[in-house]
């Protein structure tokens, strides 16, 4: 699993950033060109299923919701999904990455060893930065009076064939 660590930090030389800060913000920019290709190719399941954090595909599974039907109509009204250039600015921070592209920013989580989104691209008029973090801190209160597990960064996405997406 790439970890930026403090070791890997005190590594950046006065001109640049360690390899490992490099190397999850190249990593970052492809997430971001991936998600951007497939919602231009309207493969919305695979966003949904291989490129979102396991937090919002649990949501997803417990309001009952259809991600890729969602994300088409996110889609068809004009997403607001970060360009990422060269010259964009990623912050890295632990295992979230913050991508300033002049709009809101869009986050990213590296979870099992790869980046997945930390937020469904959405569409301008529903622009809410760090949504899905708000909503499992309204519902965990309630989760732990029911001794269930509280839903996080890290939360798995729902067993497939198991109830599940």
């Amino acid at each position: 699993m790439l970890l930026v660590t403090a070791s890997a930090l005190g590594g950046v030389s006065c001109g640049g950033q360690s390899s490992g800060t490099s190397r999850a913000q190249s990593e970052v920019r492809a997430l971001f060109a991936t998600v951007a290709a497939d919602g231009r190719a309207h493969r919305f399941a695979v966003i949904c299923h291989r490129e979102i954090s396991g937090l919002l595909q649990e949501l997803t599974y417990l309001v009952k919701g259809d991600c890729p039907k969602a994300l088409a109509a996110e889609w068809a009204e004009g997403v607001q999904l970060t360009h990422i250039a060269s010259s964009t600015r990623i912050l890295i921070s632990g295992r979230t990455a913050t991508v300033f592209d002049g709009g809101s920013p869009d986050r990213a989580y590296l979870l099992h060893g790869r980046w997945v989104l930390a937020e469904l691209p959405r569409n301008k008029a529903h622009a809410r930065p760090n949504e899905a973090l708000e909503v499992a801190k309204q519902l965990n209160p309630g989760f732990r009076k029911d001794h269930l597990p509280e839903l996080n960064e890290e939360t798995p996405a729902p067993v497939r064939g198991a109830g599940g997406a």
